[in-house]
């Protein structure tokens, strides 16, 4: 199946990319990546932190830090991100880059405020991030809101969403590894692919994900930021739902099989649906999505 609505590719298999809409263009952006010692915000902890400011549709500065947990890194994470243990030792614990850190993604009340971005973020680092500034809060509360005044609002722009939609009828380049991992999205649009699961190379590749999937979003009828935001909640919650609805029907079906009931198992030759294919290609990448997409 090839309708995949991909980006224009020169020659030399690189991405030929139309400009940014407006809304993208004349934004102050802050392209964020973080890398952690596991998957569970509520246990784990932050080790890398990476922000590249972009402003008006180029990039301006990169930053990026290594992170003390407090814990150690497990050998697994290590194979994955390269990080170990004595990398981390000397570096700041992420009380000491709390400040830089909000101040860098635009969420300080005094600061230039900015457009966060970061791939798979809603699912990822958003919760990660929020984890570290609750464990790490002064405790004050507004008295008229009654939230933490330290604390503010993460919200994140996350092209995996428009991926997912793009990308739809794509299978992973790489077999038990989900197709919307950050590296393979980047390689099949004619990006260059740079060491995946560093934070800086990970959020350098994100934004040239947010470059090649900017387009379509007119298509989507965002025209602003204003419109980004609920499209971007729907559209989420309806991917996460319709992925839902498939997992349970391919339960049935397999439950159905194995009690020999004549239901579809994916060995038979019953053909799929365009809509059963979207669902039944998402399913290794999903599981993967709510873990680490990058």
């Amino acid at each position: 199946m090839n309708d995949v609505d991909h980006p224009a590719i020169d020659k030399n298999g690189e991405a030929v990319l139309p400009p940014l809409p407006p809304w993208i263009g004349e934004a102050n952006i802050a392209v964020w990546d973080l890398e952690t010692t596991g998957l569970e915000p509520g246990k784990d902890r932050i080790t890398q932190i990476a922000v590249i400011h972009v402003n008006h549709g180029q990039p301006v500065s990169e930053w990026q830090t290594f992170v003390n947990p407090g814990i150690p890194i497990p050998a697994e994470v290590t194979a994955i991100t390269g990080t170990t243990d004595e990398m981390v030792k000397h570096a700041p614990a992420f009380a000491e880059v709390r400040a830089e850190v909000l101040w860098r993604l635009g969420l300080r009340a005094t600061g230039r405020r900015r457009l966060a971005v970061a791939y798979n973020g809603l699912h990822f680092d958003v919760p990660f991030l929020r984890a570290e500034l609750l464990r790490t809060s002064d405790g004050v509360h507004d008295q008229a809101t009654g939230v933490l005044t330290d604390c503010p609002e993460i919200q994140v722009f996350d092209p995996i969403i428009a991926v997912r939609i793009v990308d739809r009828y794509v299978k992973s380049e790489i077999p038990g590894q989900g197709r919307h991992k950050l590296a393979q999205v980047a390689k099949r649009h004619g990006l260059e692919v740079l060491r995946a699961h560093g934070a800086l190379t990970d959020s350098w590749m994100a934004w040239g994900v947010l470059r090649v999937m900017a387009s379509h979003y007119y298509k989507w009828g965002v025209r602003s930021t204003s419109d980004l935001w609920p499209w971007q909640t729907r559209t989420s919650e309806a991917q996460e739902r319709d992925y839902l609805a498939y997992k349970a029907k391919k339960a049935r079906e397999d439950a159905e099989s194995e009690a020999g009931g004549g239901g579809y198992s994916r060995g038979t030759d019953r053909g799929l649906s365009a809509n059963e294919l979207d669902h039944a290609y998402r399913d290794p990448a999903w599981e993967d999505d709510a873990g680490r997409g990058g």
